[in-house]
């Protein structure tokens, strides 16, 4: 099996994919939207740009390939309430989570993350991605952490 390796590095705010709202229009009609459609769009563009500055040096990879394995890392930014005060306000709380396990959810980040990856033409179409792994963490955590909110995306195209 050969693989071809391509990192995406994106800037911004991760925004989720999946939730909606529905409206009724005249004539049993109704409208679906999505819930957050302006940091919805502005995370794809964020994604779809980064990946396109990727593709453009990453010269071996293809669009094709039948199976894609995806490591993610989602990164966002800690609130105030996880710093010490007074002169020590630039130092995390004993108490300060490691992983972000709140809103929003990993598998609406995944989607609309996936979704913008098709748009860029990474690949032909996100059901090639086989296996994934994922992460949320805070800002400037570790070796695949951002020191901005954004994510690192890692993609191995498999071919037998």
């Amino acid at each position: 099996m050969t693989a071809h390796a391509i990192t995406i590095t994106v800037l911004g705010t991760p925004a989720p994919q999946g939730s909606k709202k529905a409206f009724a229009l005249a004539g049993n009609r109704a409208r679906v939207v999505d819930v957050n459609p302006k940091a919805l769009n502005t995370w794809r563009e964020d994604v779809k740009y980064a990946a396109e500055r990727a593709l453009a040096v990453t010269a071996e990879w293809e669009r094709d390939y039948p199976a894609i394995v995806g490591y993610f890392a989602f990164c966002f930014d800690r609130p105030r309430s996880h710093y010490r005060t007074g002169k020590f306000a630039d130092l995390l709380r004993d108490d300060a989570p490691d992983y972000h396990a709140k809103m929003p959810d990993l598998d609406k980040l995944l989607r609309s993350t996936w979704d913008a990856l098709t748009a860029a033409g990474v690949y032909r179409d996100d059901s090639r991605v086989s296996q994934v792994s994922a992460t949320k963490t805070y800002t400037g955590q570790g070796p695949r952490q951002l020191d901005k909110p954004g994510a690192v995306i890692t993609l191995y195209g498999m071919k037998p």
